[in-house]
C-alpha cells in the first residue's frame, strides 16, 4: 500500500504535500417560513492537498515545460493514488515585473502547458507553440529540446534548423511513420508534442500517467478551461520587495539579481479537492487562462493593490499573508504547504574559456549518491539549492568538480 505522501521538496526544485485538516464549521439553519421552502447547504471550497512546479521548470518568460520537470510529476500521481478520486485544478502564477495583463497571459499559458500535458492535449500545445505571446515563443529551440529527449539528436539546442536538426526531424518522422521531409509540420508536431508529454507525465515506476479532463473541478465542461485551468498572473506573489529592494532593482545593472529573487513567485499550482466536488461554472470566480486580467481584479481585496505593493520591508506570504491580491486564492492557499517562499541557489556552468555552458544536459551527482538529469538555460544557470553537488558531468567529457 502506498504510503500517505508528508510535505516534502521533490529534488530541491518544488513541493508535494497533503494539506493540514481543517476544523468543520458549525451550519446555521432556520426552518422556512412558508413550509415549502428547503436550506441549502454546501460544504465549502477546502483543498485536500497541493503540487508545485517551480520557476527552474520554465525558462524566464516562457510556458515551455522545461525536461527537467519530469522528476516532478511521479509525486503529483503519489498524491493522486493517497487522495482517490480527488479533483485538481492548475494555477499559474508570474512574479511582479512588468505589465499586469501580459504576466496574467504568460501565467495562464504555463498553467495551460501543465494541464495540456497530463490529460495529452496537444492542440493546446499547438496552440502554445503557433501563437507567442511577447518573449513565450517556443519555436526552432523548443522542437531541439523535443526531438533530442524522445531519442533523436538534433545537436546542441540553438534555435537554428540546421542539417543535424533536419535529420533529427527526419529520424523521428520515420520512427513515428509520417512522410520523411525534414520538416517539423503540424502532424509531426502533434506527434512529438505527444511523445514529450510521455516522457515527462510519468508515475513512480517511469510508466506514462495519463489524466481525462473529467479528474479535474469541472470535468472538461468548459472548451477554455474555465474551473480547471487558470492564470492568476502577478496578483499573488509569495515575496513583495521592501521600497528600497524595488528601487535597488530598478536599476538594469541589478535585473538578474532581481529575476533570481522574484523566482519563487513564478510558480504552477495544482490543488486537490474532495471528491464529488462541484462547482458553478458560471459563477466561478477565475477568468479562464486566456482572458484578461480584469476578472482577477473583481476578486481582490478592498486594499488588494496594497497588499501587493512595496512597503518599508520585504514581506512573505507565510509570514504576513497579506502580499495576496486575490481574495478567492488567498482563502484556497492560506494553509498550504505549497504556498512557502524559498531562497534559491544558482550555479552558473562555464567552459574552459570562461563562456557560459547554454541549453546543454548535463549529469548532475549529489552529496546523497543521487543523479540527477538537468539542462543548463539561456544562461549556464541550474539550480543545485538543498543537497551539496559533487561532480557535473556533461556529454561524458567536460566534467566540473565541486569540492
Amino acid at each position: 500500500m502506498t504510503e500517505r505522501p508528508q510535505p516534502m521538496l521533490f529534488d530541491d526544485l518544488g513541493m508535494a504535500a497533503d494539506h493540514p485538516p481543517e476544523v468543520s464549521a458549525e451550519l446555521r439553519v432556520a426552518p422556512t417560513t412558508t413550509g415549502k421552502g428547503f436550506n441549502v447547504l454546501r460544504l465549502p471550497l477546502i483543498p485536500l492537498a497541493c503540487w508545485r512546479v517551480d520557476e527552474f521548470w520554465f525558462d524566464f518568460d516562457s510556458s515551455f515545460l522545461r525536461p527537467e520537470s519530469a522528476t516532478a510529476f511521479p509525486l503529483l500521481h503519489l498524491l493522486r493514488v493517497a487522495h482517490p478520486g480527488a479533483l485538481l485544478s492548475v494555477f499559474g502564477h508570474a512574479d511582479p515585473t512588468g505589465d499586469d495583463a501580459y504576466n496574467k497571459r504568460l501565467a495562464g499559458r504555463r498553467a495551460l502547458a501543465v494541464y495540456a500535458a497530463l490529460v495529452r492535449d496537444t492542440a493546446r500545445w499547438e496552440d502554445l507553440y503557433s501563437k507567442p505571446e511577447g518573449a513565450d515563443d517556443w519555436g526552432v529551440r523548443t522542437l531541439q529540446i523535443l526531438l533530442r529527449r524522445t531519442g533523436h539528436d538534433p545537436g546542441p539546442a540553438d534555435g537554428t534548423a540546421g542539417k543535424r536538426t533536419k535529420a533529427a526531424v527526419e529520424s523521428f518522422q520515420k520512427s513515428a511513420g509520417l512522410t520523411v521531409d525534414g520538416k517539423p509540420g503540424p502532424k509531426t508536431r502533434e506527434k512529438l508534442f505527444r511523445a514529450y508529454m510521455d516522457f515527462l507525465c510519468i508515475d513512480e515506476h517511469k510508466q506514462p500517467q495519463v489524466l481525462q479532463a473529467s479528474e479535474f473541478l469541472a470535468r472538461g465542461a468548459d472548451a477554455g478551461g474555465k474551473g480547471d485551468v487558470q492564470g492568476c498572473g502577478e496578483f499573488n506573489p509569495l515575496l513583495i520587495f521592501s521600497r528600497d529592494e524595488q528601487k535597488r532593482f530598478a536599476n538594469p545593472a541589478n535585473k538578474d539579481e532581481r529575476d533570481a529573487r522574484n523566482g519563487p513567485n513564478r510558480r504552477v499550482v495544482i490543488f486537490l479537492f474532495r471528491p464529488g466536488t462541484e462547482i458553478s461554472i458560471a459563477h466561478w470566480p477565475c477568468p479562464r487562462a486566456s482572458e484578461g486580467d480584469a476578472g482577477c481584479r473583481k476578486r481582490f481585496w478592498s486594499d488588494g493593490e496594497m497588499r501587493r505593493s512595496p512597503s518599508a520591508t520585504s514581506r512573505k506570504f507565510q509570514d504576513t499573508h497579506d502580499t495576496f491580491g486575490c481574495r478567492f486564492y488567498h482563502r484556497l492557499a492560506i494553509s498550504s504547504p505549497c504556498e512557502q517562499y524559498e531562497i534559491r541557489d544558482f550555479l552558473r556552468i562555464e567552459d574552459e574559456l570562461g563562456d557560459a555552458v547554454i541549453n546543454t544536459p548535463i549529469q548532475c551527482l549529489m552529496s546523497d549518491g543521487s543523479n540527477i538529469s538537468m539542462t543548463t538555460d539561456g544562461n549556464g544557470m541550474i539550480l543545485v539549492s538543498g543537497k551539496r553537488l559533487v561532480r557535473i558531468e556533461m556529454d561524458d567529457i567536460h566534467k566540473l568538480e565541486n569540492g
